[in-house]
């Protein structure tokens, strides 16, 4: 899951994990992720790879002890965002992992 370019395919993206959260396309397009609590989600994802995860656990990762009434809704809306970044760099709506390495 690194951010470097070396031996990506045509659609490739690289996602760092370790330092900066980082996400970027065989081009090395690096987009910004956006703000604090939809970079935490997209964490939050990337260590939970080919699982679902369901919002109350991602509401409460996110919030703690009190999130906000529109805190499902907020879910939504991070995972719109972060769908449309990705599907920018070439990753398509979803998260998958091909394997288990951790670079």
């Amino acid at each position: 899951m690194n951010a470097g370019t070396a031996g990506t395919r045509p659609g490739d993206v690289r996602y760092s994990v370790l330092g900066p959260l980082a996400v970027a396309g065989a081009a090395g397009d690096a987009p910004p992720l956006g703000p604090l609590k939809q970079r935490t989600l997209l964490a939050m994802l990337l260590c939970r790879p080919n699982t679902l995860v369901s919002v109350d656990v991602l509401v409460d990762a996110l919030w703690e002890d009190c999130p906000p009434r529109t805190a499902r809704k907020n879910v939504q809306v991070y995972v719109w965002a972060l769908r449309r970044l990705l599907e920018g760099v070439g990753a398509g709506g979803r998260l998958a992992r091909e394997s288990a390495a951790i670079c």
